[in-house]
């Protein structure tokens, strides 16, 4: 186990402490299901044995004994032009076996009976094509990255990604997962690691990209493909390792969710073609998408991962598989994920597959919305996203001064961008020509000790996210002239992110609470002249849910000058669907407050259960 308990040296930033198991959180969480039970009506017939898809004759002996079955299968890929899934020609019928083409990666297998219309068998599959053109390449570049910078070690990398799951989340209901990488394996928990952006992408920018939204304003917008952005797997296929990206529901994946995606695949193996047919699939809504036929859906991508490191067991690779589907909604979900993650995770170890790899355990943010939201408890994890960094044992044995500085991280302030630092620094470890970084990227490499005096503003982390020195919690009044004044400038900043062309200028519905944040220690010294406050309102039309953070400076007096200052951050959370309300605009940015013109004559509630946005 390589986590301490937080060490209260002469730090600029102090978390607040808070129990994952504490009651008042508890009393608020409902319990998931932990299994998810999928339809095995039409069971799969056919496997893949060495490039070819074969009928398996015992089961259709027993399934179909007086029925001859043929099957057939079609190759699946993304449109060379535009960011849609392409289908392929159906292939010939076969009865026993059908030799795949070399290159084929995804494809669905229908099989039937002769006398029957409807399929009997349906499967789809995600391969990994093991292809001589590309080895040679990635040979030649593996080494031209060895023989120009000299890296002491080469280390695989695998990062298996949670949407929404806050740290405590994990450590409550990984009761199998957390224990093993703490105590069976070499995991370094990072205790104060904080989302730098509001949703996926801008956190998902910090990440792989090690840049903010800011510093790309003035060249790219949502209206632009992803290809341009200077991501961490560049690098990784750049040094010739084999690279793969997937994510469970590609519909609100952060490079796609109202934006083009990536023109070309961005990593050697993406397994976006295979994501979205089955979304297409019509038979998957009765197991609520949560299924791929008779298996999980959560096990479908952890098995192409494992082909994936199957196939090139000794080389170098590069792999990040991202689930959204389960957790976005609900992260008490991730209860569902712990016999998934914990059988796989010791399968890879036992294959050897983590002899070699660094094993990072993510999530993008914390929960946006909930019962929990309304505590303080709830307020801090809904800022801090996991981190959990696993390396092989030998490494940090070899290399004690690394394990030093790891351990003494997980008490120190960091963030997204230091997880994509350090996938650099790992990649050109002690290198004699290291990456230079661009004066646009952030963040420093765990590798190396981070400065006891760091701030929210070293990193950065814009002040809304910043847990530093935060304490508690204390109530106002929502009738005060202080919560008014507070809650008509946060509204006021809403309608300023819309076109009152398209969307209604939203009105004050009610003031679900206003509550100041109470400070501690250094934060409390330097924040003297400045107070901060979280602000939650309903408003109207829509029945819409805000929460904001709102600085002031100073008081609150007994009677508020006409020039007091308040301050709205930028990023304010709306925390329920805002459906079909925002169908007039596609501005990723203007969608969460928009209530489109044309629905005030046909008043539409939104009451439905609070999520976020991808």
């Amino acid at each position: 186990m390589f986590m301490e308990d937080t060490v209260h040296e002469s730090l600029a930033c102090i978390f607040p402490h808070v129990e994952p198991h504490d009651p008042s959180i508890l009393n608020l969480l409902h319990k998931s299901q932990r299994n998810i039970e999928c339809d095995t009506s039409m069971e799969e017939i056919t496997y893949i044995n060495d490039g070819s898809i074969i009928i398996n004759e015992s089961k259709t002996k027993t399934l179909f004994p007086d029925s001859i079955v043929h099957c057939r299968y079609q190759l699946l890929s993304m449109n060379p032009r535009v960011d849609r899934l392409a289908y392929g020609s159906w292939s010939n019928n076969f009865t026993n076996d059908a030799v795949l083409p070399k290159e084929a990666e995804f494809l669905l297998v229908v099989c039937y009976c002769k006398e029957k219309v409807k399929a009997v068998s349906k499967a789809y599959y995600a391969l990994v094509p093991d292809l001589e053109e590309a080895n040679a390449m990635k040979s030649t570049l593996l080494r031209k990255r060895k023989a120009e910078r000299s890296p002491k070690e080469t280390l695989s990398v695998i990062m298996v990604g949670l949407d929404g799951v806050s740290r405590n989340q994990f450590i409550r209901s990984m009761n199998k997962t957390y224990p093993l990488l703490m105590n069976n394996f070499s995991t370094f928990d990072m205790t104060m690691y904080t989302q730098t952006g509001k949703n996926t992408f801008p956190n998902y920018l910090s990440l792989f990209g090690g840049m903010t939204e800011e510093s790309l304003q003035n060249w790219w917008n949502y209206s632009s493909h992803s290809d341009t952005l200077d991501l961490v797997w560049d690098e990784f296929n750049k040094a010739g390792y084999r690279t793969l990206y997937a994510e469970d529901w590609p519909d609100v994946g952060g490079f796609h969710y109202l934006k083009k995606g990536f023109l070309v695949k961005p990593t050697n193996f993406f397994s976006r073609p295979i994501s979205l047919a089955l979304d297409k699939d019509p038979g998957r809504i009765k197991s609520g998408h949560n299924c791929v036929g008779g298996k999980p859906e959560i096990s479908f991508h952890l098995d192409y991962v494992s082909r994936f490191l199957d196939t090139f067991p000794y080389k170098p690779i590069y792999a990040t598989v991202f689930f959204t589907r389960l957790t976005h909604a609900d992260m008490a979900n991730v209860a569902i994920f712990d016999d998934y993650l914990h059988e796989v995770y010791n399968v890879w170890l036992s294959k050897g597959h983590l002899d070699r790899t660094l094993l990072i355990t993510f999530s993008d943010h914390g929960p946006r919305y909930g019962a929990i939201r309304e505590t303080f408890n709830g307020m801090v994890e809904s800022r801090t996203p996991l981190a959990l960094f696993t390396f092989p044992r030998w490494f940090l044995e070899k290399y004690p001064e690394v394990a030093r500085n790891l351990r003494t991280n997980t008490a120190r302030l960091t963030s997204h961008a230091d997880t994509y630092a350090t996938l650099l620094d790992l990649l050109y470890f002690r290198s004699s020509l290291p990456l230079q970084k661009s004066p646009f990227k952030r963040g420093l490499s765990l590798l190396n000790e981070i400065p006891a005096d760091r701030t929210c503003m070293d990193v950065p982390i814009p002040l809304e996210f910043c847990l530093c020195g935060q304490k508690s919690l204390s109530s106002m009044d929502t009738k005060s002239s202080l919560s008014r004044l507070l809650v008509k400038n946060v509204l006021n900043m809403i309608n300023l992110k819309t076109d009152r062309n398209l969307c209604e200028e939203l009105a004050l519905e009610s003031i679900l609470f206003v509550v100041q944040v109470d400070l501690q220690g250094s934060a409390q010294q330097e924040t003297r002249e400045k107070n901060i406050y979280k602000v939650r309102l309903r408003t109207s039309p829509g029945l819409a849910v805000f929460e904001a953070t709102v600085f002031t400076n100073g008081g609150p007096p007994a009677i508020l000058p006409d020039d007091w200052n308040v301050e709205v951050a930028k990023n304010i959370d709306r925390l329920n669907l805002y459906n079909e309300q925002a169908y007039c605009s596609r501005d990723p940015k203007q969608r969460p407050y928009c209530y489109c013109k044309s629905l005030k004559t046909n008043y539409v509630n939104s009451t439905q259960q609070p999520t976020s946005s991808p």
